[in-house]
């Protein structure tokens, strides 16, 4: 999609399709696509796309069919039909009527959860038809058949079970793309009375809702409607709390319905759930007079407005719920400022309000008393355990952060004053860490002597688990570890004694070797001493008396092999159980499998080979993911550029990378993203 760029009639390879039939009403978009595509003999919906210049059935159209794509081309030009005729093979009239029709993304919120995510067909209608055709109308999950045949819509093929996709890869309308069967012979059960009722009046609305609305409708209806739905409930004499019930959902839904809501919106189904609640159709809502606007009903009389209200307020009460002046008029069905009308009920209003107001000052006095009870009981229990006693300790035994309980002026005089001793509690426990860490020091100096290993302040802090940096936060540690540095006289001097000690040890072992007439070997001598090669090729003296010794410490080549055959097996197993478990093959974590030691890979040349593949099969896969993610972006970034140019926005940086989704530390990583990006603005000024 990198290349592809807006249609221009002038390079269009026709200008017009050989055959080019037109929309039929109420059609769907992806059925008139395939229908051209299958008219005139294209193997793919693609190649049509690349003649309209527009991605009429590329990712985006996949994801959401029969939507209004950001831009159409030059399919009007193409097909000589409107631009204005393809609109009405989308969902757009609909989203008008209802006012969700200013951003996809609002028209795709509004009719979550109402559309098949398959096709859906009728076999009658496409038999009867000349040429076959999917009606809009079936894409909805609340039309439950075909009124016109009296059968139910089927959702996938009468052959082979199959579900059917809403723009096929070959373009064929009737054949199922999985078994080639043909669906106009598909069997269709019947639909009962009840079904065929809801059938009728879903045809009936759904038929209204898709036209193409009046142009000085569209504003008038989307509001007008939440007005139509109020006069019918007010009319039925029913609190939104009934009329929340009767719909099978929440008083939330029944208030965006009427009034809107900032923080929720209606779906299009819960628009046909109320109308249901109501036995109404959308389409009387919509087209009826408004000749019974709220205002226009009888004033209810003071006492049964007070009389609703009372019941209201009791059953808040009961549900412990707070009695606030919005919650009482959403149960009533009222606007707050339309109870204050009355001055009975306004007198009840203000009551309530003054008494919620006194249980808050009440209820925060009764709180603040019982935690100025917990801080000091907390600062008791620290002081009788022999602890500092610190604000954060405090704290966390009341079970409340400090800047919580700063908000009550007394729980916060009693915490202020704790601050003050801080510093001496901070030195306190400075000091007995520095004695802490001083012992064990000591204790790691005794234990490295004991092992005739060389002690040197690395070793210390190993050993001790601390890093070099933490010594300078503690003086009399650091004091005591400098005296083994390398470079300190008492450290030199204790290396020299130990190399004369092991000079003398390694000298007694050969004569005993030579007298007892045994080979003299390094192997011998270092297990007679009991030290390790390696630990005593430490000192230089002792390092030139085993190079006398015959036998240098090598491997059997045959014990060798025998060793590299067994790892070999072992990292086929490995890697079958990484495989298994769908893990990254990593050459580190096969050697972690077999328990390998990456420092005598060189011993084995197979085994190293085998990793070296391995290094370069995930390289390989690596740099792979990472060529599929920047042509991902890629294409998101260039949808997100015919959408702006679709609602004639300006493109810059910011708004492109937010409507595809990453960063700009991500796009940054990927040279065609950069070059996309910088035809653009970096802003908008």
């Amino acid at each position: 999609m990198e290349g592809r760029d807006r249609f221009d009639p002038e390079c269009a390879i026709w200008k017009r399709l050989p055959l080019h039939p037109q929309p039929r009403p109420l059609e769907s978009l992806a059925s008139y696509l395939t229908r051209l595509g299958e008219a005139n003999g294209l193997s793919s919906l693609a190649e049509l796309d690349a003649l309209a210049g527009a991605p009429l059935s590329g990712p985006g159209a996949l994801l959401a069919p029969d939507f209004p794509p950001p831009s159409y081309g030059g399919l009007a030009q193409l097909t000589g039909c409107p631009e204005a005729r393809l609109k009405s093979t989308t969902f757009l009239h609909l989203g008008q009527r209802f006012g969700r029709a200013r951003h996809p993304l609002t028209l795709h919120r509004f009719l979550e959860g109402s559309l098949a995510s398959c096709l859906r067909y009728c076999p009658a209608c496409l038999t009867t038809q000349s040429t076959p055709a999917y009606s809009l109308t079936w894409r909805f999950l609340a039309l439950p058949g075909c009124a016109a045949h009296g059968s139910a819509l089927l959702d996938s093929c009468g052959h082979c079970g199959s579900a059917l996709p809403l723009l096929p890869r070959a373009p064929r309308l009737a054949g199922c793309p999985a078994c080639g069967g043909d669906m106009r012979t598909c069997a269709a059960a019947r639909l009962s009375a009840e079904a065929m009722q809801i059938a009728a009046r879903r045809t009936r609305d759904l038929e209204f809702l898709l036209s193409c609305p009046t142009p000085g409708a569209m504003g008038s209806e989307a509001v007008d409607i939440g007005k139509q739905f109020v006069a019918l409930r007010q009319q039925r004499r029913l609190t939104i709390t009934e009329a929340a019930h009767r719909m099978g959902g929440e008083e939330q839904v029944v208030l965006a319905i009427e009034y809107g809501s900032r923080f929720k919106q209606a779906t299009f189904g819960e628009y046909l759930r109320y109308a249901d609640a109501f036995d109404c159709s959308l389409q009387e809502i919509f087209t009826q007079d408004r000749v019974h606007p709220p205002c226009s009903l009888p004033r209810e009389t003071e006492e049964q407005v007070l009389t609703q209200v009372e019941e209201a307020i009791r059953r808040l009460q009961a549900a412990g719920l707070p009695v606030l002046s919005g919650t009482i008029g959403e149960l009533v069905g009222r606007s707050v400022r339309d109870l204050h009308t009355y001055p009975r009920v306004s007198t009840v209003l203000n009551r309530c309000k003054l008494e919620r107001g006194r249980q808050t000052v009440r209820l925060d006095r009764q709180r603040e008393e019982e935690l100025v009870q917990q801080v000091e009981q907390a600062i008791q229990q620290v002081e009788f355990l022999g602890k500092p006693v610190t604000q954060l300790r405090v704290c966390a035994m009341v079970g409340m952060t400090y800047q919580w309980l700063i908000q009550y002026p007394r729980v916060k005089a009693i915490l202020l004053p704790i601050a003050s001793t801080r510093p001496e509690n901070v030195t306190r426990r400075l000091r007995r860490e520095d004695q802490k860490l001083l012992e064990q020091a000591e204790q790691v100096i005794r234990q490295l002597e004991s092992w005739g290993e060389p002690v040197s302040p690395g070793r210390i802090c190993e050993l001790m688990g601390i890093s070099r940096e933490r010594l300078s936060t503690h003086p009399r540690l650091k004091a005591l570890v400098d005296q083994y540095h390398e470079n300190s006289p008492e450290s030199r001097e204790r290396t020299r004694e130990r190399e004369a000690e092991l000079v003398k040890r390694v000298e007694t072992v050969i004569a005993q070797l030579a007298s007892s007439g045994e080979p003299v070997t390094q192997r011998r001598v270092c297990k007679r001493v009991g030290l390790s090669q390696r630990f005593l090729e430490r000192y230089p003296r002792v390092k030139a008396l085993l190079a006398k010794c015959k036998g240098k410490r090598t491997r059997s080549r045959r014990h060798t092999r025998q060793q590299e055959q067994e790892l070999l097996e072992r990292m086929d197993q490995a890697i079958k159980e990484l495989e298994a478990s769908q893990e990254p093959v990593l050459p580190r974590t096969v050697g972690m499998m077999i328990q390998l030691p990456f420092q005598r890979i060189d011993d084995y040349p197979r085994l190293k080979a085998r990793f070296q593949h391995i290094l370069d099969e995930y390289q390989q896969s690596q740099e792979w993911q990472r060529q599929r993610r920047e042509e991902e972006f890629a294409a998101r970034l260039q949808e997100a550029i015919y959408t702006r140019e679709a609602q004639g926005k300006a493109i810059t940086h910011n708004a492109l990378l937010k409507m595809a989704c990453f960063s700009k530390t991500e796009a940054r990583k990927y040279p065609r993203v950069q070059t996309i990006l910088a035809q653009y603005a970096t802003n908008s000024g």
